[in-house]
């Protein structure tokens, strides 16, 4: 029943009735204009009034129901000026002989489209009792017939009321049906719209679902096409969806990722399901990203093959956190060896340092001699720190964490490296930060010796003129590779310089122990500050060039605080 399904379906279907009513009107009515033709105008005025009429009303229908408004209540008035329009009619075309009563069926049909059963039938009551009344008063001379009909009489009286009674019954019976018929037509609809809201809600839920994965997600049908290509598939791929889908695989697949288009075919083919594989994908930039993939193939209800459904994600981060547990493996050998070494150098060197220190002063040397008894001092005290930075390293102490606000530790160390021996002239260093209340957790003399150590680096690095800029920013968690579960932000701190950048080769092993670029370096000074960050439950990244290089320190759990807050300000 339209006037269920929705205002707008019952406007449309209001719509349409009234454009029926004054079709099928003005027909009847120039029907009788033109029958009547030549028999005097004063025969034909009711039915050019009546056609008036039915314009002027429909007009106004058509006007009414395109505004807002209760549709139903605009039908339930249309039905019963309809009733008394055909009343009207059928006055004029004979009353108790017009063939027009038929017409009263029709207002009968058209209001079980838009009332149920009990309005249905309440109609054709109306109906009923609109044509009963009709007869009744042209019967009784209340009324004079339009036309001259059978003489009133007791045999005249019978047969009207027959007829009464035969077009009641008719009005009533027909009220029923359509008005069944019409209520099965809106339990049909009813629970065609809970089936259709349904299979919305599901394709929501599953559209949701897809859009939501952090995996990627691709299917395609059985004959390669694309069905299904979710967001972190497009970001992986670097390919809007709506490009990717409707495509051949082979389009999206045969020069990106040749691997997995070939495990989709085998599937295809009747091959079986892969559970877990690691390939390699090209990226837009011609960059390689490794991915872990897994495809299951779809079948039909019938058991044939539909399609297959491919789920993969980016193995970028997961390689680097292997690679740093490798590293982690290497340095833990190399520290437990470090630091036997470093303890049986270190009692032996303190004795002869010791001992070249006394000759010095007990003996009379002079010229040659004393230069060499001086550079044995400083050679022996140059190998005290590097024993010193072994047992460092092999053996670091545990963190001592304290609330610090990190931007005066880092505004202290800058007045520090003004005045460091290996600042030249020409080499300035520069912080910046909008966040001066940042708190960290952290353990203060380890996290400076990191800092110190990275912006030294820089300075070296810048052969005559330059600027090593320090910026501290504030990070959200979900950037930085964070739990829910932790509280607080990230934070970052860069260390960037303009001088030499690091070769290519060289990067992968920056962070090993024991190896350097620089002349008289021990290679274990970014070791160190890595392990050190590490133990933080940080981490840091570099990036370089041909000029230029970057070091990124990202530490856990910033707060901002006040300074009565702080152990450490």
């Amino acid at each position: 029943m339209s006037l269920f399904r929705g205002e707008e379906v019952t406007r449309k279907a209001l719509k349409t009735w009234i454009g029926f009513r004054f079709l099928v009107v003005s027909v009847l009515l120039g029907l009788g204009i033109a029958l009547l033709h030549g028999k005097g105008g004063d025969d034909q005025t009711p039915f050019f009034v009546l056609l008036c009429a039915t314009a002027v009303l429909s007009l106004t229908y058509w006007v009414a129901a395109s505004k807002a408004g209760s549709p139903r209540f605009q039908a339930v008035c249309q039905l019963v000026i309809d009733v008394v329009l055909v009343s009207c009619m059928v006055h004029y075309t004979g009353g108790v002989s017009s063939p027009l009563a038929l017409l009263y069926v029709l207002v009968i049909s058209a209001g079980s489209s838009f009332l149920l059963v009990r309005g249905t039938l309440f109609l054709a009551i109306l109906c009923t009792a609109a044509y009963a009344m009709l007869l009744g008063v042209e019967q009784t001379g209340f009324l004079s017939p339009a036309f001259d009909g059978p003489a009133a009489g007791a045999e005249s009286m019978r047969l009207v009321a027959l007829q009464i009674t035969l077009y009641g019954i008719t009005f009533l019976s027909l009220a029923l049906l359509s008005g069944y018929l019409s209520f099965r037509v809106y339990r049909r609809g009813v629970a065609l719209k809970a089936v259709r809201s349904r299979l919305h809600q599901v394709n929501l839920d599953t559209d949701q679902i897809l859009r939501s994965m952090s995996s990627g997600l691709l299917s395609v049908d059985r004959d390669g096409l694309v069905v299904h290509f979710n967001p972190a598939a497009a970001q992986i791929f670097g390919v809007e969806a709506n490009d990717a889908i409707g495509e051949t695989c082979e389009e999206i697949l045969a020069r990106r990722a040749p691997r997995l288009l070939e495990m989709i075919r085998e599937i295809l083919a009747g091959g079986e399901d892969v559970l877990r594989e690691e390939t390699d994908i090209e990226c837009v930039d011609g960059t390689s990203t490794p991915i872990g993939v897994s495809g299951t193939c779809l079948h039909a209800h019938d058991q044939t093959i539909a399609g297959v459904v491919a789920i993969f994600q980016d193995l970028t981060e997961v390689r680097k956190m292997q690679e740093q547990i490798r590293q982690s493996d290497r340095l833990a050998a190399i520290g437990e060896l470090s630091a036997g070494i470093a303890h049986e150098i270190r009692n032996p060197l303190a004795t002869i340092s010791g001992s070249i220190q006394v000759l010095q002063n007990e003996l009379p040397v002079q010229g040659e001699q004393v230069r060499l008894l001086g550079l044995i001092v400083k050679e022996s005290d140059r190998l005290h720190r590097i024993m010193e930075d072994f047992l460092d390293f092999a053996r670091p102490r545990p963190t001592n964490k304290v609330r610090v606000r990190l931007p005066q530790m880092l505004r202290d160390m800058i007045s520090l490296l003004e005045n460091h021996p290996k600042r030249r002239k020409g080499v300035s260093v520069r912080f910046e930060t909008d966040e001066n209340d940042l708190v960290v957790m952290l353990d203060d003399e380890q996290i400076r010796r990191v800092f110190i150590n990275l912006a030294v680096n820089g300075m070296e690095a810048i052969e005559e003129r330059g600027v090593v800029a320090i910026r501290l920013e504030r990070a959200p968690m979900r950037h930085e590779g964070g739990t829910d579960g932790e509280n607080g932000d990230w934070v970052r701190i860069v260390f960037e310089d303009d001088g030499v950048g690091i070769a290519e080769s060289a990067r992968t092993e920056l962070f090993d122990p024991f190896f350097t670029t620089k002349k008289g370096g021990t290679g274990l000074g970014l070791s160190i500050a890595q392990k050190i960050v590490l133990s933080h439950g940080g981490r840091i990244d570099v990036e370089s060039g041909a000029k230029g290089t970057r070091f990124t320190v990202h530490l856990p759990g910033a707060a901002v605080g006040t300074g009565e807050e702080l152990l450490v300000s």
